[in-house]
């Protein structure tokens, strides 16, 4: 049984406090655990939540950073034993002021500053104690909001190794058959262009993250995480659905096709004219029927509503003259040009004449 866990994502979001509780669940209890972090951060108090449950295992906790640790996830990066907190030389570690998305009136902004005041000493006294950091040095770094050094972290005690190993960008985009297994300069430049995209969205004092929501051909949102507004999905991107993770096939309204395997665009397939034409004359063929089904239903319809008039009226003349011939029999008068009505009531019999 594996012995290494991953939290990966966004902290509420991919890292949450019940899918690292099962992730630990599942590894050997007995044995070190070890936390490989990649994160920019998140919701604050998911992350404290992660930090005591980390911090409340009775196995030894190791962690280590997978290339990014910011925000609050430097909190829970913290729940590892102070000697046994690894980083890469090549890693970004960053922590700052905790920030707050809320609207409203000026009472409601006082609110908010006073629980983001509590959080900041929250946030501050977990540096102090996992560290070697004072109070003012905390405050200081966290108000600063940069990206901190990994000697200097190592200093500072927030880690006590430092990985050294140099990165090789390999771009091979003449032999195919190294294709597989080599980054193209286009997919480099697009994993480069969402790390930026990442730390803008996770550190650039915005008060909510900017996502990409599209519908596909009948309605449905696909939430692109990590997408501008005004980007375009691409392949390689995270995608949700009402919270889920993205799964299967979604036919856009443009006719292209998005496929996602466990979260992530994992392909596009561009619309067919031909298809698309056949689709679209089919399409216009069945509207045209429909309509003239309509039609000759209304017209149906219609004429089903004269004969019911028509009866209607037959029905109150008939009444009409059964009420008048009931009259008749009742007061013995027969109206003047009306037939001589006879009544034969057992053996007696009467007949009335015009008077």
């Amino acid at each position: 049984m594996s012995n290494d866990i991953y939290l990966i994502g966004e902290v509420g979001r991919e890292i949450t406090l019940a899918n690292t509780i099962d992730k630990v669940n599942n590894s050997n209890s007995v044995e070190p655990l070890n936390v490989h972090i990649h994160s920019g951060g998140g919701s604050v108090y998911d992350g404290l939540a992660i930090y005591n449950y980390l911090k409340g295992l009775k196995q030894e906790v190791n962690t280590i950073s997978s290339g990014l640790v910011a925000s609050i996830a430097s909190i829970i990066f913290l729940a590892g034993r102070k000697e046994t907190r690894v980083v890469n030389n090549t890693d970004s570690f960053l922590i700052h002021l905790p920030l707050s998305g809320k609207k409203g009136n000026a009472e409601d902004f006082e609110k908010a500053a006073k629980e983001l005041r509590s959080v900041e000493d929250k946030l501050s006294n977990i540096y102090v104690k996992e560290t070697n950091l004072t109070k003012e040095e905390a405050l200081g770094l966290m108000n600063k909001d940069e990206m901190l050094d990994v000697n200097f972290i190592k200093e500072k005690g927030f880690v006590s190794t430092i990985n050294e190993f140099k990165a090789v960008a390999k771009f091979n985009i003449n032999n195919k058959d190294e294709m597989s297994n080599t980054l193209t300069k286009k997919e480099a430049e697009g994993l480069f262009g969402k790390l930026e995209r990442l730390i803008s969205n996770t550190f650039g004092k915005k008060d909510e993250p900017t996502n990409k929501i599209v519908q596909d051909s009948i309605g449905t949102d696909i939430d692109f995480t990590g997408v501008e507004e005004d980007g375009t999905p691409q392949k390689g991107d995270s995608a949700t659905i009402n919270n889920e993770k993205a799964e299967g096939s979604y036919l856009m309204p443009s006719g292209e096709t998005f496929v996602f395997v466990d979260g992530v665009l994992d392909s596009i397939t561009e619309a067919s004219n031909d298809d698309s034409n056949e689709e679209l004359e089919a399409a216009k063929k069945e509207i045209e029927e429909l309509k003239a089904t309509l039609e000759a239903t209304n017209s149906t319809v219609t004429e089903k509503e004269k004969e019911i008039e028509t009866m209607t009226n037959s029905f109150t003349e008939v009444t009409n003259e059964f009420k008048e011939l009931k009259n008749t029999i009742t007061s013995g008068y027969v109206p003047a040009g009306k037939k001589i009505a006879k009544l034969e009531t057992g053996t007696a019999k009467r007949t009335f004449r015009n008077k």
